[in-house]
């Protein structure tokens, strides 16, 4: 598993499980960028490299959001890897 590179400012939840160990994990700043192991990515980047990494084994994508994140990215991001077939979800802090 491979970190986003940045810290996140995630909100917290009243609901959350744990995250799986082995997923793909995205980080979405507060000023729009999206990370994954230490890179920037473009959003069209997303969904090729999503494929790439479940080609041989089948894990989720989880994204670190921070709080002032731009929802409407956070909504771009989730469709990209969505697109692929991979479940998706949004981390968050446990209560």
């Amino acid at each position: 598993v491979k970190t986003p590179g940045i810290e996140v400012n995630r909100p917290s939840a009243r609901t959350a499980s744990d995250l799986q160990k082995n997923s793909i994990l995205f980080a979405l700043a507060d000023d729009g960028a999206i990370h994954y192991g230490g890179q920037t990515m473009s959003l069209p980047g997303i969904g090729p490299l999503v494929k790439e990494l479940r080609r041989d084994v089948d894990v989720p994508v989880i994204i670190q959001v921070d709080r002032d994140a731009d929802g409407a990215q956070l909504a771009e991001l989730i469709r990209e890897a969505a697109s692929t077939g991979a479940p998706v979800s949004v981390a968050t802090l446990k209560p």
